[in-house]
């Protein structure tokens, strides 16, 4: 009998263990949403008192995908050193425009005198399905204080006190990226 009860108390911890194992297999699936939600609230708290809508065209997408396409026509060994948050760092560097991804073009309509910000950061991969509301809170907190990339990418224009906000969570090579464009409406 007491082997039997040190049998099934081995194979429970086995089984136990693998549960657990299994749940940690995957990263946090991150909500976008929240990210924006997140990302207005650190706005009107911190930064100008802004109304926000959410973007019917997705500039986002249109950032994500000019730097996928910029990322995927470079060769082997200068994928190796690509760094996407680099990369759009230096599109509004100073008072020239340096974008050679296109981004600027793929996301400001031509003659446009609209103001277009454009905010980027690496999304880690967390390995914990526990914490996905406080990895929402986090990205967001990246992207407000600046700790990924941000470029002007209308430099002739300034934000307003209506902005419409629109976000792509996109993987380029090995890395996961969140792009957030935030674009100025007329009153």
């Amino acid at each position: 009998m007491k082997r039997l009860s040190k049998l099934l108390a081995l194979v429970l911890t086995g089984v136990m263990a693998l549960t657990l194992l299994a749940g940690c297999s995957g990263g946090v699936a991150l909500s976008e949403k929240e990210i924006l939600e997140n990302f207005k609230d650190f706005y009107k708290v911190e930064g100008d008192p802004v109304e926000f809508t959410d973007d019917t065209t997705n500039y986002a997408q249109k950032a994500a995908n000019a730097v996928k396409v910029y990322y995927n026509g470079l060769a082997e060994e200068e994928k190796a050193e690509f760094d996407v948050e680099e990369l759009i760092d230096n599109i509004s560097y100073g008072a020239e425009i340096n974008d050679p991804a296109g981004v600027c073009d793929a996301v400001v309509p031509n003659g446009s005198s609209v103001a277009f910000e454009l905010y980027c950061t690496k999304i880690e991969n967390v390995r914990t399905p526990y914490f996905q509301k406080q990895m929402n809170y986090i990205v967001a907190q990246q992207l407000f204080y600046g700790y990924g990339a941000y470029a002007c990418l209308n430099s002739s224009a300034n934000i307003t006190d209506n902005v419409a906000l629109s976000s792509q969570i996109e993987t380029i090579g090995s890395d996961t990226y969140i792009f957030m464009v935030m674009r100025s409406i007329s009153n």
